[in-house]
């Protein structure tokens, strides 16, 4: 980055040596990369404070690894590199911290409200600028958040299917084997024989 001024810089927040918060600020330090447009994609689940690290640099993006398709992740990096309808640093910070929100309750029943109002916005705003920044609404990232952890859950551990639903947010294990399985296309117990 030194000699070349990338277009797009997609990094982790857990890297070898120097970790992406550091790479963030040295970009963000540097007039060279100041404007450069970050997609960090990691497993790292957000905290308050990593949101607070983020917030102070514009034009960053965060999507959690395994949640996004490839296809959604890729209009994502178009949306970055070529749309106008970027979130202004405020609000894109707003979504940090409903991501992070979501990443510290998900295993618990959450309404829309609630996260609305953790977040200090109405409903509806909340459902706005999420889909602006991430391509689907809070409702939706949660429920592939939720089975991102039950798959992780299911390939290291024996526990019952009801109880990995229950474990990840889902209080009724028939409509968590529904949504299972339209996300990864196998039942649970046969995700569970296939990662095994």
């Amino acid at each position: 980055m030194s000699r070349e001024t990338p277009c797009l810089v997609i990094l982790d927040l857990v890297m070898p040596g120097m970790d992406g918060f550091e790479v963030l600020d040295w970009m963000r330090s540097n007039g060279q990369t100041r404007q450069v447009p970050v997609l960090i994609l990691s497993a790292r689940a957000l905290t308050f404070e990593d949101v607070q690290r983020l917030e102070r640099h514009a034009l960053v993006t965060f999507q959690s690894k395994d949640v996004l398709s490839e296809e959604e992740t890729m209009a994502s990096v178009q949306r970055m590199l070529f749309g106008d309808d970027t979130l202004p640093l405020h609000t894109s910070g707003l979504v940090k911290r409903a991501l992070a929100y979501l990443h510290q309750n998900y295993a618990r029943p959450l309404s829309r409200w609630e996260i609305a109002r953790a977040i200090g916005v109405s409903e509806n705003y909340l459902s706005e600028i999420f889909r602006r920044e991430l391509g689907l609404s809070p409702w939706e990232y949660l429920s592939r958040y939720r089975i991102r952890q039950a798959r992780e859950i299911l390939r290291r551990t024996n526990d019952s299917i009801t109880s990995v639903a229950l474990q990840v947010g889902f209080t009724d294990p028939a409509y968590f084997s529904r949504v299972f399985r339209k996300e990864t296309g196998l039942s649970p117990s046969a995700y569970r024989e296939q990662a095994g």
